[in-house]
């Protein structure tokens, strides 16, 4: 009986050490197999995309400072503005409805290209009307009209006009 008994507990050590080994293999194929579903979620192929719709795009900085703004300029027309580091706007390039003055009409509307002096003010306009008659537009500091070249709105002939402090005509070309 003594020698049976001692076959049951070899037995018995051997089942108990296969038990452990199978233990620590599962345990081993569950992480491995959890860490390859992790990597594979993180490694994912990029799916492109072929079309973004929205009514802004807002590009900002490392600190969270809009920089740039794609956006659709008074509900319909898309223009894209820059802004230097105190936020201002710099540059704007789209499609305007510009406003009235001696220089721009105020129902045209064209692509144009517009440079703002540190303070905001336009300085330089480059821009063509919905006939495509080009101009270019500039201001002094003070905000001021001081030159164009182009066509005039009146009879779309080809102009230059150079104006002084006073808003006065200087020069004028035909």
């Amino acid at each position: 009986m003594r020698s049976e008994m001692l076959q049951v507990e070899r037995r018995l050590a051997r089942l108990e050490a296969q038990n452990r080994f199978l233990k620590r293999v599962v345990c081993a194929v569950v992480l491995v197999g959890g860490g390859v579903l992790l990597v594979g979620q993180s490694a994912a192929p990029q799916v492109a995309v072929r079309r973004i719709e929205a009514q802004e795009i807002i590009l900002v900085d490392g600190k969270g400072k809009e920089r740039a703004r794609l956006e659709t300029f008074e509900g319909s027309m898309p223009e894209l503005r820059f802004y230097d580091h105190r936020g201002t706007e710099r540059l704007a390039l789209g499609l305007r409805k510009e406003d009235a003055n001696s220089y721009r009409d105020e129902n045209d509307l064209g692509p144009g290209l517009i440079l703002f002096h540190r303070d905001g003010r336009d300085r330089v306009l480059l821009r063509s009307n919905s006939q495509g008659s080009p101009g270019l537009f500039l201001w002094d500091a003070k905000g001021e009209a001081r030159a164009v070249v182009g066509e005039t709105f009146r009879d779309h002939r080809p102009a230059i006009e150079l104006r002084n402090a006073n808003g006065e005509v200087v020069f004028s070309a035909p």
